[in-house]
């Protein structure tokens, strides 16, 4: 059944104005980290500016279809509307602007600008819209279906007004969000790779969309990169104070950058551990931006005092000499302070409290055996069970003129990343998770600076074991053939609808070679005597029959405690991964027995000594 009004969630932050997709991809706070990852350098074309990342969000926002002015008339904008917002999409319109109250060319002048579309109202007779009003930036308005329907209506006859041919051949744009990505932490070797480029005034030519789809760039001789766009600004503002063109728009994004790159400094300084070098260079960054916030600002008053549009630049000498000497001011300072922090991002290791999600280890060099070409590590006896080894760089780079390489047990081996002057103190080894006895590190052991952190699987150390509890939504997963799940108090509470139902616990980290007895607290009801539990660890990861063992349940309404001793289990030893509780183990001639079958279960114990439990 249709809604008679639905809104969706958009991002108004003025740090998403850098374009329209942005306020829709970041009401996903887990794209938070991707974005300050992005967004630092610039291009210059034909006096132009744009983000070098403005076009990059293949696998983040999905073009979902497009209608042309004819489709979209024939099928109903108001229809389409509902349809797509029904559906959890944002919709882009082409409109003249010329039809819209909130805009400042409202009954003055035609201009076809694209606007989003988030939402809309029936009662109210209005459609929600993420629009760019050139007096104020982006802000959200409503718009009076029937102003909206004539923007629309308008665009077929004027469209050569601030559009092209695309505001008629696709009138309508359909987009959707990809709510399934993890919260990935932010990555400052992704930054850095875009702060070098900025810095030097190039571009990653073969890795960027915004390149790899504009070929005329590179036969271009009025492109501009990076930082180096200072330099024609200054050249266009020198020449400007006798003929000046450039677009209002340029000059505004180049300012937006400026809050951007400040913005991603700030988000550093809280996420690291950084020096006062690094604070002072950052207020210098400060410093830059409101340079030029502020002419930018005294652009704009004079230009309300003149009743002119205030999307343009004065040609008045007094603005354009401000602007070029705080352009001059800017670049400087940059030119300074850029290299600085460049330098000193390179020195960081790990975010602040780092560590706290992980079990680790710390091997220096001196606790290894040094041999003529390696360090040896023997840790026979109190070898632990890893997945990762991370090389860390102590001081200075030191270049190192072979291929280093880890071996693990005297059989694996892998080859470390070359170190350079351009790469973060850390160098990072993922294996398959296994029993680490013996650890030799290839390199010079004259010039190496280094520190190994050892990666360790959880549990390891947990041989008093743990509990299992189900008066929430935990880590359970892959419930089959269980369904009418309940979270009480206390207990989970659910049916069993098919003849093997069962749920799943991964990550379990638990020491079987001192964790040798399982307590299960539960209540069944029917007919039904019998329950399994099964096991998987590190060193054989799949669940299977041999790795699993049966247990007598009495059906009634008590909960009672069962306890499983696994000491005897051939299987049950090393790092349990993960468990496998069938509630009840059903037999295919006990089919019968099924129907209304219920359960409760409220804990599971892994325990170092047998537990007392119910007679």
């Amino acid at each position: 059944m249709e809604s008679d009004m639905k809104i969706l969630p958009i991002n108004t932050d003025p740090e998403t104005h850098i374009n329209f997709y942005l306020s829709m991809i970041l009401t996903n706070e887990n794209m938070r980290a991707w974005f300050y990852e992005r967004y630092i350098n610039l291009v210059m074309y034909e006096d132009i500016i744009d983000f070098i990342d403005n076009i990059n969000y293949s696998g983040i926002i999905g073009h979902v279809r497009s209608y042309s002015w004819d489709e979209g008339k024939q099928r109903g904008i108001c229809k389409v509307i509902k349809e797509v917002i029904q559906g959890n999409g944002f919709l882009n319109f082409w409109v003249d602007e010329y039809n819209l109250p909130c805009s400042i060319r409202y009954q003055k002048q035609h201009f076809v600008h694209p606007i989003i579309v988030y939402g809309y109202d029936d009662r109210k007779k209005i459609f929600n819209a993420w629009f760019f009003d050139i007096g104020r930036g982006y802000r959200t308005v409503e718009i009076l279906q029937q102003d909206f329907i004539n923007a629309v209506d308008d665009v077929k006859d004027h469209y050569q007004e601030g559009g092209s041919d695309e505001s008629i051949n696709q009138t309508i744009a359909i987009y959707g969000v990809y709510a399934s990505f993890p919260a990935l932490p932010f990555n400052l070797e992704v930054f850095l790779s875009q702060l070098k480029d900025y810095l030097y005034g190039q571009n990653n030519s073969l890795l960027q969309w915004y390149t790899l789809g504009r070929p005329e760039l590179f036969a271009s001789q009025t492109v501009f990169f990076g930082i180096n766009i200072y330099l024609r600004l200054i050249e266009i503002f020198q020449n400007g104070l006798t003929d000046f063109s450039l677009p209002y728009k340029s000059l505004h994004d180049f300012i937006l950058q400026k809050k951007q790159l400040l913005l991603r400094l700030k988000f550093i300084q809280d996420y690291y551990e950084v020096n006062d070098e690094y604070c002072q260079c950052v207020l210098q960054i400060e410093k830059v931006k409101d340079l030029l916030e502020n002419v930018r600002l005294m652009n704009m008053r004079f230009l309300m005092k003149e009743g002119r549009n205030l999307a343009t630049i004065s040609n008045n000498i007094k603005i354009l000499s401000k602007i070029l000497a705080a352009l001059k001011e800017s670049y400087n300072i940059e030119m300074q302070v850029i290299p600085k922090i460049y330098k000193l991002l390179h020195a960081l290791a790990y975010p602040k409290n780092y560590f706290c999600n992980y079990e680790t280890k710390t091997l220096t060099m001196f606790e290894g055996d040094f041999r003529d070409e390696y360090i040896e590590f023997d840790l026979t006896g109190c070898g632990q069970y890893l997945y990762r080894i991370d090389v860390l760089r102590e001081g200075e780079y030191e270049f190192i003129d072979l291929q280093e390489k880890l071996i693990l047990n005297n059989e694996q081996v892998y080859y470390i990343e070359s170190d350079s002057p351009d790469h973060l103190p850390i160098r990072r080894i993922d294996f398959q998770a296994c029993l680490v006895n013996n650890i030799k590190i290839y390199t010079d052991i004259t010039r190496a600076k280094y520190k190994f952190i050892l990666f360790l699987l959880p549990g390891q150390e947990n041989r008093e074991g743990c509990t299992l509890r189900f008066d929430k939504d935990t880590d359970w997963h892959n419930f089959h053939h269980i369904e009418n799940i309940v979270y009480k108090e206390t207990y989970i509470k659910f049916n069993i609808t098919g003849i093997d139902p069962n749920m799943t616990y991964n990550n379990l980290g638990v020491n079987a070679d001192h964790v040798k007895y399982i307590q299960v607290r539960m209540k069944t009801n029917g007919k039904i005597c019998l329950s399994k539990i099964f096991f998987s660890t590190v060193d054989s990861p799949n669940i299977s029959p041999e790795k699993s063992v049966e247990f007598h349940i009495h059906p009634d309404d008590n909960m009672r405690t069962y306890t499983i001793d696994m000491s005897e289990h051939p299987k049950w030893k090393g790092l349990i991964q993960t468990i496998r509780l069938d509630p009840i183990e059903c037999k295919r001639d006990q089919i019968q027995d099924l129907e209304y079958a219920e359960c409760c279960l409220e804990s599971i114990s892994f325990t170092k000594h047998p537990p007392i439990y119910d007679s």
